[in-house]
C-alpha cells in the first residue's frame, strides 16, 4: 500500500468497523429469513414447479456465512494493522480466510446466475430449468471453489489491501509476478466471474425480448378475454423479471470494483502508487471495503420487498416484535400519564 508501514488512518478504521457492522446486520437478517423459509418450507421451498425457492434458500445460507466472514476479516485486519492482534499475519490462516471468501463469492454468483436462467426458462417454456443445466452450474461452482482453494494453498502469504478480497503476495508482503501459479489461478477464477456476469446480462436480455414478444402477441389477439389474460401474464412476468434484475445488479455494484482492483494489482502491482495520492488511495480502499458489506443485507431486503409470498410469511412470523415494541410504547405512555396525574394531585394538595 502507498503509505508508511504499519500506519493506519482513522478513516480506514471507521470504514472497516462500519463494514463489519453492516455485514453482521445482513447476516442476522438472513438468519431470520432462513427461519421463515424452514417454517414455511412446504409452500416456499418447493422443487416441483421451480428452483427459485431452493436457490433463494441456498443464497440466504451463503449470505450468513459470507457476511460473518467479511465482518471477521474487517475486524482482524483492523486489529492486525493496529498491532494488537496479528492473526492475519499468519500466512496459513490469512490464506484460508481468503480462499473461503472467494468460494462463498462463487456461490453468490452461481445462485444469481441460477435465478436468471430459471426465470428465463419459466417465461419461455413455462417449465422449470432442466436438471442438466442445474448440474452444469453446480459443477462450475465446484470447479471455481477448487481453483480458489488451490490458488491460496500455493501462495506464500496473502495481502488484504482490498478488503474483503485477499491477494497472493510474498512472505515479505511484496507483490508476486502475475505468472506465479497462485496469481494465474486467481485470474482464471475471476474470468469465470466475468463470464457469469456476462451470462446473466445475456439471459436477462433474452428474457426481456420474450416478454416483449408476448406483449405484442396480446395486442394481436382479437378475443378480449384472451387479450386480458395474456396482458396479465405479461405484467406478472415483467414484474418478476424486474425483481431478479435488481437482485443481480448487486453482484456488479458490490463486487466488480474489488475484482478489478485485485486484477490490476496482480498485473500492474505499482499502478496505484504511481497514479494516486495517499489520500485518494485511502478513500478508494475505504469505498471498496464498505460497498461489498451491503450485499448480505441487499439480498434478503429485495426478496422480502419483491417476492410477496416470502415477504408475507416473514412479516407474519415476526409481527410479534412490532406488536411487543408497540405495547411497550403504550405502557410507557400510560405510566407517564399516571405519574403526571399523581404529581398533579400532590401539587394540588400542597
Amino acid at each position: 500500500m502507498p503509505k508508511e508501514s504499519g500506519h493506519i488512518t482513522s478513516l480506514e478504521i471507521s470504514f472497516s468497523h462500519a463494514a463489519a457492522a453492516i455485514s453482521l446486520l445482513g447476516a442476522l437478517l438472513n438468519l431470520l429469513f432462513i427461519r421463515t423459509l424452514l417454517k414455511h418450507r412446504a409452500t416456499l421451498l418447493t422443487w416441483s414447479t421451480s428452483y427459485i425457492g431452493v436457490t433463494v434458500f441456498i443464497l440466504s445460507i451463503v449470505s450468513v456465512f459470507h457476511g460473518s466472514l467479511m465482518a471477521a476479516e474487517c475486524e482482524l485486519w483492523t486489529a492486525s494493522s493496529a498491532g494488537s492482534i496479528g492473526l492475519l499475519d499468519n500466512p496459513t490462516l490469512s490464506s484460508a480466510l481468503a480462499g473461503m471468501g472467494y468460494c462463498l463469492l462463487a456461490f453468490v454468483f452461481t445462485c444469481n446466475f441460477m435465478l436468471a436462467l430459471e426465470r428465463y426458462w419459466t417465461i419461455k417454456y413455462s417449465e422449470k430449468l432442466p436438471q442438466a443445466a442445474v448440474i452444469a452450474l453446480i459443477t462450475t461452482c465446484g470447479s471455481m471453489c477448487c481453483i480458489f482453494i488451490i490458488a491460496f494453498s500455493l501462495t506464500p502469504s496473502t495481502s488484504w489491501d482490498y478488503l474483503p478480497m485477499g491477494k497472493p503476495v510474498d512472505m515479505d508482503n511484496s507483490p508476486l509476478p502475475w505468472h506465479h501459479i497462485s496469481n494465474m489461478l486467481l485470474l482464471l477464477g475471476q474470468l469465470v466471474f466475468v463470464a457469469e456476469v456476462i451470462g446473466i446480462c445475456v439471459v436477462y436480455e433474452n428474457t426481456y425480448f420474450n416478454i416483449a414478444a408476448l406483449y405484442e402477441m396480446s395486442h394481436d389477439t382479437n378475443e378480449e378475454e384472451a387479450r386480458e389474460r395474456c396482458q396479465a401474464e405479461v405484467q406478472v412476468q415483467r414484474s418478476i423479471l424486474l425483481r431478479c434484475i435488481f437482485m443481480s445488479i448487486g453482484i456488479v455494484v458490490f463486487y466488480v470494483p474489488n475484482l478489478v482492483l485485485v486484477t490490476v494489482a496482480i498485473v500492474r502491482p505499482f499502478f496505484f502508487s504511481k497514479h494516486l495520492s495517499e489520500l485518494s488511495y485511502a478513500w478508494m480502499v475505504c469505498m471498496t471495503t464498505i460497498i461489498p458489506a451491503f450485499d448480505p443485507l441487499w439480498t434478503p431486503v429485495l426478496i422480502l420487498m419483491f417476492q410477496e409470498n416470502f415477504g408475507t410469511a416473514f412479516v407474519k412470523d415476526y409481527s410479534f416484535i412490532f406488536r411487543h415494541l408497540g405495547g411497550r410504547r403504550d405502557d410507557e405512555k400510560t405510566r407517564t400519564a399516571a405519574e403526571g396525574a399523581q404529581l398533579d394531585t400532590v401539587l394540588g394538595k400542597g
